[in-house]
């Protein structure tokens, strides 16, 4: 009863929290890249913010985001295991499909000519036309930014496995 228990509670954390190294999920599937502004042609020029982020906007406008959006895919390009301590001196194992896609991640932003202004003769923190914000300017529209990613996920494909004892699994952490 203890090891089913044991099993229960991994299963839970591991399809519950995913993989901690990214934070986005979509489908179903983890270890995707997070979306970068720095890969937007003009980084989200005239974007009322700090560039293709959720910084505070100081015009108004609607909610910016990121969302994505696949293109090819996502198919599985590999199925394997991963073995993992499920709990001290417990060995295990999770059966773990790889994906492949082209994704479109699109940042829904707000433009306005006084942001772009802002954008054109700011240098950098230490540049005085950076803090010297002149206004939002006397146009603004919703806008969005795109890019083309191609990129790996990856998805549980069955429960883990317990195998048994194992010294390896000292502290219960994945190798």
């Amino acid at each position: 009863m203890r090891r089913q228990t044991r099993l229960v509670l991994a299963a839970l954390l591991l399809f519950c929290v995913g993989d901690v190294a990214s934070a986005w999920n979509q489908d179903g599937l983890f270890g995707l890249p997070d979306p970068s502004g720095s890969n937007v042609v003009g980084e989200c020029f005239g974007n009322c913010g700090a560039g293709c982020s959720s910084a505070w906007n100081p015009c108004g406008g609607r909610n910016q985001y990121w969302d994505l959006q696949w293109e090819a895919g996502p198919n599985v390009i590999e199925s394997t295991v991963w073995f993992v301590c499920i709990a001290p001196f417990e060995l295990g194992y999770i059966p773990v499909d790889t994906y492949e896609a082209i994704g479109l991640w699109t940042y829904h932003g707000y433009y306005t000519n006084g942001c772009a202004m802002h954008d054109a003769v700011c240098q950098g923190w230490w540049d005085f036309d950076c803090i010297n914000f002149h206004g939002c300017g006397s146009y603004s529209e919703d806008r969005d930014w795109t890019y083309e990613q191609y990129m790996h996920g990856y998805q549980y494909s069955g429960p883990p496995v317990d195998l048994g004892f194992n010294p390896t699994c000292d502290d219960g952490i994945p190798f």
